[in-house]
């Protein structure tokens, strides 16, 4: 797989370290192209997407809940998991959705995610 020139990793400084703008401005060209995977024809790179944005602690639930009217069931469970770790009140109506909706282990999920997300609300407190 070819890298292209915008994804590669930044260089390193003379002191081996590399500088904080650098690394502030890779990890979101990153966090865009993950993001971007969510009109990605392939489930299972969506799926993928969604992990890799959990692993980079990304705790802004609008990248999430695009993940969360995907067709395909497994990239919705990685979604609400990843809500569920984070909790935000922002992905209470779409978790109702799934709740209404949906059926089998996502609803229990979405169920925890949220409680999590009231939890964890400032408006909540």
């Amino acid at each position: 797989m070819k890298i292209h020139k915008e994804q590669r990793k930044p260089s390193k400084t003379i002191s081996g370290q590399t500088s904080i703008p650098a690394r502030r401005a890779y990890t979101a060209r990153r966090m865009y192209n993950l993001s971007n995977l969510a009109r990605h024809p392939a489930p299972n790179k969506r799926v993928k997407a969604v992990i890799e944005l959990t692993k980079f602690g990304t705790r802004t639930s609008r990248i999430y809940i695009k993940f969360l009217s995907d067709p395909h069931l497994d990239v919705r469970i990685e979604a609400v998991k990843a809500i569920k770790k984070y909790g935000n009140a922002k992905a209470a109506p779409e978790l109702e959705r799934i709740i209404e909706t949906e059926s089998g282990a996502i609803v229990r999920l979405a169920k925890q995610a949220l409680i999590q997300a009231k939890r964890k609300s400032p408006l909540s407190r």
